[in-house]
Order: C-alpha cells, then sequence, then structure tokens
C-alpha cells in the first residue's frame, strides 16, 4: 500500500508539473500575477479566453497539428488516398488530468479515441497503425487499449474497421446515455478515459445541439457549428430525446470563437466585472499572447507547447518560471519508418528514442528545456520508460531541464563530460556537443579534479564522499574513470587537472563554490 501510495503521489506531481504550461493554466497565471483577480475568477476567465484565441489570430491552438490522413476507409487505398486533417494531438490539462485520474492506459485510450473523431469529423479516416505511432504504442498493444469501449458497443472510426450501425453508439453519445439514464457514469468516463474538463465539453457540445436543434437548425449545419459529424448530431438529439430531454448546461448556440475584440471587451465588463480599461488591458495582453502562439508556416506534424525558458534557474519555482512557447515537430515521416511502415512494424522502441531526442533538441534550440514528465505527457509514455531510453543511449545527451541543469539524477552525463575531456576533447568542442555550458562543464571538471587529488592523498571513497559532500555514486563513477585513465597516454590530461585546479582552491573551496579556471585558446583548463 505504502508503495502505490508514494507512486499516486509521484504521478500526480508530475502530472501537475506539465499542466501549469497548458495554455489555460498560463492565462490564469497571468490573471491572477498581472490582473489581480482570484483563483477561480482566474481559472473560469482562462477557460473563456482560450476560445477567444482563434478570433486573436490563433490559426493552430498550442496541441494542436496538421497531418496527412487516409481520406478513405479502405486498406487498399489507405496509403495513397490522403487528406490534411487538424488534431489536438496533445490537450495539456484534460491529457493530464485523465492520467491523474485513471492512469496512463486510460490516457493513451483517451487520446486514440480523441484522434479517431477528428479525423473522422474532417472527412478522413484514421489508420490504426498510424495512430498507434502516435502514441508511441504497438498495433496491438492500441488493439488492447481500444478493447474496452468495443466491448460495451462504442463505435470507433478508422481504416478496415466495421460499418457504423445503428446498433453502435459513438462514445459521446454513449455517455451521454449513461448520464441521462442513470447509469454508472464515473466507471464510463473512466472506461473512456475521460476526466472533467473532457466531459464538460461533451455536455456543452449537447446543450449546444439541443438549442441549435430548438431553433429549427438542420443537423448538417449543426455539425458545422459544434465541430461534431453528423452521425454524431444525429446520436447526440437522439440520446437526449429518449430521456426526455433532460437539463444539461446552458450555453450560447454560438461559436465562441466569432467574438470580436469589442465584444470581448464587452463580456469581460458585463460578466467578469472588468473595469473598462482593464478590459482593453486584458484584451491586449491576450492579443499579445495570440501572436507568439500564431506561428505562421507551422509544418505537417508541429505543434506548439510551453517550456521552461533555458535561463531559469535549477531552484526556479514551476509556479513562478518563465513559461516560452515552442515549435515541436510531434511525428515525422522518419518516426514511421522506424515504427509501422518499417521492417519490424512491432518493434517501436527506436522510434520512441528518435521522438525523445528531437523534441528536447527542438525545445533547446528555441531557448527553452522540457523536462521528463514534459516529454511523458507529450509522448504519453512513463517518465520511467523515458529515463530507460536515455540509459539505452550513453552516448546521446539528450538535452532535458535535468541533465542541462543538474538537477536530479545526473551522474552519467557528469562522468561523460569529463571523460570526453579526458579523451582530448575541448570545452568548446565539450559545450556544442552536450548543450551544457563552461560554467557546467567546468564544475564537472572541478568535482573529478578534486576526487582525483583526494584519491592520490590515499583517500577511500568513503572519505572522498564526506569531504567532497557529493553522493556516492557520483564519486565511484569519478573513481572508476580514474581508474580507466591512469595510463601514460593520458597522463597529460591528468596533469592538467591537477595544475589548473590547484589543491588549494579545491579543498579549500566551499560546496557549490565556482571557481572560474583559466583557458587556453582552445576552451582547455
Amino acid at each position: 500500500m505504502g508503495r502505490s501510495r508514494r507512486y499516486r503521489e509521484r504521478i500526480e506531481a508530475e502530472t501537475r508539473s506539465v499542466a501549469v504550461k497548458g495554455v489555460s493554466a498560463v492565462i490564469a497565471r497571468a490573471l491572477r500575477t498581472e490582473f489581480g483577480r482570484s483563483r477561480m475568477e482566474a481559472e473560469a476567465l482562462a477557460a473563456r479566453s482560450v476560445a477567444w484565441l482563434p478570433a486573436l489570430g490563433v490559426g493552430l491552438a498550442p496541441g494542436r497539428a496538421t497531418l496527412s490522413v487516409p481520406a478513405t476507409a479502405s486498406r487498399r487505398w489507405a496509403r495513397e488516398r490522403r487528406r490534411m486533417a487538424t488534431l489536438s494531438l496533445v490537450d495539456v490539462e484534460r491529457d493530464t488530468e485523465a492520467w491523474r485520474r485513471w492512469g496512463l492506459p486510460a490516457l493513451q485510450r483517451a487520446r486514440a479515441v480523441r484522434w479517431l473523431l477528428e479525423v473522422h469529423r474532417q472527412g478522413g479516416w484514421a489508420s490504426l497503425s498510424e495512430v498507434a505511432a502516435w502514441a508511441n504504442l504497438t498495433p496491438t498493444a492500441l488493439s488492447s487499449r481500444l478493447r474496452p469501449l468495443r466491448e460495451v458497443g462504442v463505435w470507433l472510426p478508422h481504416v478496415g474497421g466495421p460499418a457504423a450501425s445503428d446498433a453502435a453508439w459513438g462514445v459521446e453519445a454513449w455517455l451521454l446515455g449513461r448520464h441521462l439514464g442513470g447509469g454508472d457514469l464515473a466507471a464510463a468516463l473512466e472506461l473512456a478515459g475521460y476526466g472533467d474538463a473532457a466531459w464538460r465539453g461533451v455536455l456543452e457540445a449537447a446543450a449546444r445541439m439541443m438549442a441549435l436543434h430548438e431553433a429549427g437548425t438542420e443537423p448538417e449545419e449543426i455539425a458545422g457549428v459544434v465541430g461534431r459529424s453528423v452521425r454524431e448530431v444525429r446520436e447526440g438529439l437522439r440520446v437526449v430525446a429518449d430521456h426526455g430531454g433532460l437539463d444539461l448546461p446552458a450555453v450560447s448556440a454560438l461559436p465562441p470563437s466569432q467574438a470580436r475584440g469589442e465584444e470581448i471587451e464587452g463580456e469581460l465588463v458585463e460578466r467578469f466585472g472588468f473595469s473598462r480599461v482593464a478590459a482593453g488591458l486584458y484584451r491586449a495582453w491576450l492579443a499579445r499572447l495570440a501572436g507568439e502562439l500564431a506561428a505562421p508556416g507551422a509544418g505537417e506534424g508541429e505543434l506548439t507547447f510551453f517550456a521552461i525558458d533555458a535561463g531559469e534557474g535549477a531552484r526556479a519555482k514551476l509556479t513562478e518560471a518563465k513559461l516560452v512557447p515552442v515549435r515541436l515537430t510531434f511525428i515525422t515521416d522518419a518516426d514511421l519508418a522506424l515504427g509501422p511502415r518499417g521492417l519490424v512494424p512491432t518493434r517501436v522502441a527506436e522510434m520512441k528514442f528518435a521522438r525523445i531526442e528531437r523534441l528536447a533538441r527542438q525545445a533547446r534550440e528555441q531557448g527553452a528545456l522540457l523536462t521528463l514528465p514534459d516529454l511523458a505527457v507529450l509522448l504519453g509514455m512513463h517518465v520511467d520508460a523515458i529515463r530507460h531510453h536515455l540509459a539505452e543511449h550513453p552516448d546521446v545527451l539528450v538535452p532535458t531541464r535535468g541533465r542541462v541543469k543538474d538537477i536530479g539524477r545526473g551522474v552519467s552525463h557528469k562522468t561523460w563530460i569529463v571523460e570526453l575531456y579526458l579523451q582530448m576533447h575541448s570545452e568548446s568542442e565539450i559545450v556544442e556537443r552536450t548543450q551544457h555550458a563552461y560554467e557546467s562543464v567546468e564544475a564537472y571538471l572541478r568535482e573529478f579534479a578534486r576526487v582525483l587529488i583526494l584519491a592520490d592523498r590515499g583517500m577511500n571513497a568513503v572519505m572522498i564522499r564526506r569531504v567532497t559532500h557529493r553522493s556516492m555514486s557520483l564519486v565511484n563513477g569519478y573513481l572508476e574513470l580514474y581508474r580507466r585513465y591512469d595510463r601514460p597516454e593520458h597522463h597529460f590530461r591528468l596533469s592538467q587537472l591537477r595544475d589548473a585546479f590547484t589543491r588549494e582552491d579545491l579543498l579549500g573551496g566551499e560546496k557549490g563554490g565556482h571557481h572560474r579556471a583559466s583557458r587556453t585558446g582552445d576552451g582547455t583548463p
């Protein structure tokens, strides 16, 4: 029980560390800190503000990207007949809530269902092998995730799947039926992987359908307004009618993204209690954010994600750290060639690592750093699985925030950087290869030199640990390096370390102290 509780607490912390980077959370933080709104007011207005972003020029909201998908349900022609579809590949708020409440398999199922539905709503038919690759799963694992929904009669549109029939409901109509019919809604939501945010979206869409239907709007037009397929609209109207039209949330029949600037300011004043001046300032702030998120020229598979600015220190609080939007390539043809379109479609390990490395590198190139939980949510993988893939490729230093800022378990990259130095690489070369700052590289060399000198004085690992205040695993790693490189061909480099970092400097410096060493022209101490 204790281990299970600790595991749940860890998942809670990891998912919440990513949830604060969702666009709604970013807006809510600005409302609290810059506009003096209470937490509840900020959250309510942030949700409304997200709906205004398209009217302010955001073509693709964070987490959304355009992908090529099959235009036919035929397996034979799925590779040749294609069309473009815009998908919510990552929905930070909904995805982290699903993981936190129901677990990773439920998150993977909810995402797959979301992608299948969004493709179908745009006239396409998702390929399960491609969806499996997007989710970092094998086709067999994806089928296992979707099986529980199929077993309760939910129809899922995809290439090669069964044709739609009146005997099978879409997932949203099935959930509405459970809700209005008095069934076990909690169990149904868990099965579908829908948290509160996703369920609220279902109810709001159903309410908008009913409002438009009662106004005499045809299902085809309703579908365009609420962003659902015609089949989903007919199902939604039918299930509500079958249960006597029970009360649903009252919402506007008009899509919120149609609001103009003056209408936004008017709602801020009338509904949220802003003064006219404050309303204008907030709309201007929201417009600036929209400009940052506009992402002109976004390529296929590219999405926007908020990450911590690389300039933030290791001790920066997540709730206060500067966040910057970065553009990341979620999936590529090369990824598919390593997965479903490769020689062994059931092997996805190479594809997983390629995506981990690419996302972290792209964020770093744009002045931000991804954490392991960021990568976990982006790719739908456990943090431990990402650590495993990083450990499987010790020769590739993936620039995550933990590695670059020396947070958490960083022994492997420290010893690797020192080893590069012992192999006669200059500091400049090490910085370029590892994406670490000069200051960090020098700090690792200083740590190693201190261990080296203490070992020369005859101290064992336990005593060195006490003197240096470093972990035993790091001390042992440095001592192992010393043993391997204590050979004539490396004595010159070891002597350089001893000379550059003097005994007085190393043995007298305080823990964590930094004393910049002199360098030669090539950046070598």
